[in-house]
């Protein structure tokens, strides 16, 4: 198509019947708030919605083992400085270079089970049970 024929005028109402079916779904689409930044490790941000999922996993392991329960606003200042504390080493991880194989990852997650008298699978099984997943290992 050549740039003359966008100002054809038998493709004005083209356009807009395709503008209309495009847009009349955004106008009735929920809004959501956005995440908002609760912390900045030098470049890389933590967002509020990291810190809620962490807060509730943590918050379940707590119950699953009956550890008494911190009020709410301590437990998420405890999982926030945790986070910042993981973010910070992971930086200093890249900026050293250090990086762990697929082998050496497997590994470790063998040994682990192993100590605790399961299967990786087994492993696997009890990590989704606490919300997490052998995923987010790697």
């Amino acid at each position: 198509m050549k740039a003359g024929n966008l100002r054809n005028p038998r493709l004005a109402p083209l356009l807009a019947l395709v503008m209309a079916l495009v847009l009349t779904p955004l106008a009735h689409a929920e809004v959501k708030p956005l995440a908002r930044i609760v912390a900045v490790v030098n470049d890389d941000a933590i967002m509020s919605t990291e810190l809620d999922d962490r807060v509730r996993q943590v918050r379940s392991q707590l119950q699953s083992r009956n550890v008494p329960m911190p009020d709410d606003s301590e437990l998420r200042h405890q999982v926030l400085q945790r986070m910042i504390t993981e973010q910070i080493e992971l930086q200093m991880a890249q900026r050293a270079n250090l990086s762990v194989s697929d082998t050496q990852l497997n590994k470790a997650l063998r040994s682990i089970a192993q100590n605790n008298d399961m299967t990786l699978d087994q492993f696997s099984q009890h990590l989704q049970k606490q919300g997490l997943s052998l995923g987010r290992c790697t």
